[in-house]
């Protein structure tokens, strides 16, 4: 993880992405997420009907240069994991209790959501000894936070290597 010129906002959205596919690769439609799929079924044939009556409603007009010219609406989905269900429109966010947006949070809050975030991918990989090199993590950090993120790699996976640069006492054993 590189310390400097980096836009953490767009960084944290492309890492979502991997701790969904993470997080849900094998998740089964069960519980919360089975009535959840129910809706999102029941909401798809919903709006096609809508969509395909107006289709018919427009369908004369087509009809006036072939008879055989028709449109319709039709919604082509393979959603078999929980995954599929996530749209774009969702959002993910950081809640502060100051605001929600990710770009207005300060540097050290988007370096550590990030931080933070890979050590949840590293928390989900059991089959493997990962490798985590981290540049300055304490960068834009005041030293309670320096000392928090100290305790939570040195416990984030045993089997895992964690490298870390530094010029803090907090990340530096004396």
């Amino acid at each position: 993880m590189p310390s400097i010129n980096i836009s953490f906002p767009d960084l944290i959205n492309n890492l979502i992405e991997e701790i969904y596919d993470l997080e849900y690769s094998n998740s089964r439609f069960s519980g919360l997420k089975s009535e959840l799929k129910v809706s999102f079924d029941n909401y798809v044939n919903g709006l096609v009907e809508i969509l395909n009556s107006l289709a018919e409603e427009i369908n004369p007009t087509f009809q006036e240069f072939n008879e055989n010219w028709e449109v319709g609406f039709e919604y082509v989905s393979d959603i078999k994991k929980f995954r599929d269900l996530i749209s774009n429109d969702v959002d993910f966010f950081f809640n502060d209790k100051s605001n929600r947006n990710i770009e207005a949070k300060g540097s050290g809050l988007q370096r550590l959501g990030f931080i933070l975030m890979h050590s949840r991918i590293l928390s989900k990989i059991k089959s493997k000894q990962p490798i985590l090199l981290i540049d300055e993590p304490d960068i834009y950090l005041h030293q309670g936070l320096q000392k928090k993120l100290k305790t939570h790699l040195e416990n984030l996976c045993p089997k895992s290597q964690i490298i870390i640069t530094s010029h803090s006492p907090m990340f530096i054993d004396s």
